[in-house]
């Protein structure tokens, strides 16, 4: 298991990496979890049907995999503009339908689903209220 393999991008240790890909058994399984496509060729392992790949869209969870999994494991039915909301809103997000649900639980109803944008960081030079940014005074 290799994580977090987009901290080698560019770097001997991810050119290392893409030889040994050349030389494991037959069998063996290699898995690399990365925010980034490596910078080394994947399209031999691809064409050969020796590559799996699981991307961004493939986590996410559909509206009726949402409408699932609050009637199924939280046992809860939601209207279709709730349903509608919270898929949008949470972008299909596992994490983000969790926290949801413990937080409409927590309070006995259901809050507005979070905006998805929450918790992003701010792009470089955006100014935030009540903060500094590193290096530089508040002004």
């Amino acid at each position: 298991m290799v994580d977090d393999l987009h901290t080698l991008y560019g770097s001997p240790a991810e050119a290392s990496l893409e030889q040994l890909l050349g030389y494991l058994p037959t069998g063996f399984v290699l898995v690399m979890a990365s925010r980034r496509i490596p910078s080394f060729a994947l399209s031999r392992l691809r064409v050969q049907g020796d590559l799996l790949e699981v991307g961004s869209d493939d986590l996410r969870f559909r509206a009726w995999e949402v409408e699932q999994l609050f009637k199924v494991v939280y046992g809860q039915t939601l209207s279709p503009s709730v349903l509608s909301t919270l898929t949008r809103r949470t972008e299909g997000w596992a994490a983000r339908l969790q926290l949801f649900h413990l937080a409409s639980r927590q309070v006995g109803h259901r809050p507005p689903p979070p905006d998805p944008g929450a918790g992003r960081p701010h792009p470089a030079g955006a100014r935030v209220p009540g903060r500094q940014r590193a290096g530089r005074a508040a002004r």
